[in-house]
């Protein structure tokens, strides 16, 4: 996951105060439940998504924001991948007369696994101040970042950042578009790893003592949304990540394209399709046989809702993830199912 990511809210509109409940669950049957480059087992799977959202006026001019979003997945038989994944935010906005709005946003991020605990598995913690200015359809924001990351099964990938986020927008009745930056710098618990020789053709990597990993992660990206009939948005990005740890450094570039649509029946359509391509500094010390996680993949995906009354509805969904860069096109994972979701809106 991006370090941008905890930054591309909205701006924050001091209005009344909302809220919102979200409860999706359903059978999912997926062709590579281990995520193995050259396949892995198929497996079925039961899956619950749920989010919580409010806010509410406070004081003079002031707004406060909370969500939780959680879910998790139960496996039939594989139960080594069964994982609980929850996120919640809290965000102070104080509006400075009629241009300026001054904020605090906080988070927190947590995946588990069920035993045995898997290298992926950690508990995030974000913070950081911001400013934003709005005038003549222009959005203007800079936001500090603190990035506290705990990884469970290895202390030496415990890491603190520092950086800043910048958006620049535009938008206009339907039509809205953004620039964003980001630079982080990531200082890692544990020590940098350095090349020292080849044992039958295969590389010997050690730490290098007195020292820790440094990452400088480097983001920019820019976006484009319209809502009138129907609902579009997209994005390019490029990404860098320059490590002092052999095998950390990286140039990621990714387009992304979702749209929504109402069909006949009061059918709505939503899909999405993402194209990456991961080029690693130091490929030759990258395994076949590694795992990645399909967020850096390339995928298509398609979700189908049906309402059947004023909260209820049904969902049925699917999608891809392929092309993986260490495994040369073999990785191919499918994921489909059907649910129910539950909505409400006080």
């Amino acid at each position: 996951m991006a370090l941008g990511a905890f930054f591309l809210a909205p701006f924050v509109a001091l209005g009344e105060g909302t809220s919102s409940v979200r409860v999706e669950t359903g059978a999912d049957w997926d062709t590579n439940a281990t995520r193995e480059e050259a396949g892995g087992a198929a497996d079925g799977l039961l899956r619950t998504v749920g989010e919580l959202q409010g806010s509410t006026p406070w004081g003079s001019g002031a707004r406060i924001s909370a969500g939780w979003h959680g879910g998790g997945k139960l496996h039939m038989q594989r139960h080594g991948e069964d994982v609980l994944h929850q996120r919640a935010d809290l965000s102070l906005a104080q509006a400075l007369g009629g241009v300026l709005v001054l904020r605090w946003d906080a988070g927190a991020r947590d995946r588990t696994s069920r035993a045995p605990v898997q290298s992926m598995d950690h508990t995030r913690l974000t913070t950081g101040p911001g400013l934003e200015a709005r005038f003549a359809g222009f959005r203007v924001g800079l936001r500090g970042l603190y990035d506290r990351t705990v990884f469970k099964p290895d202390p030496a990938f415990d890491a603190d950042a520092l950086g800043a986020h910048a958006t620049l927008g535009w938008g206009r009745e339907a039509f809205s578009v953004q620039l964003t930056g980001l630079g982080t710098r990531r200082t890692f618990q544990g020590e940098p790893l350095a090349l020292v020789g080849h044992d039958e053709g295969l590389p010997i990597v050690e730490p290098i003592a007195d020292r820790h990993r440094v990452d400088d992660f480097r983001r920019a990206g820019l976006e484009a949304q319209y809502g009138g009939d129907f609902l579009i948005g997209g994005e390019l990005a490029w990404e860098r990540n320059d490590s002092n740890s052999l095998g950390g450094s990286l140039t990621r570039q990714s387009a992304r394209l979702q749209a929504t649509v109402g069909l006949p029946l009061s059918l709505l359509l939503t899909c999405a399709a993402t194209a990456q391509r991961l080029v690693h500094d130091d490929p030759q010390y990258i395994s076949d046989t590694e795992l990645i996680e399909d967020e850096g993949r390339s995928s298509v995906s398609a979700r189908l809702e049906r309402p059947l009354s004023e909260h209820w509805s049904l969902l049925a969904h699917g999608g891809t993830w392929f092309s993986p860069t260490a495994s040369e096109g073999r990785y191919l994972r499918t994921v489909a199912g059907l649910g129910l979701g539950y909505g409400l809106e006080p």
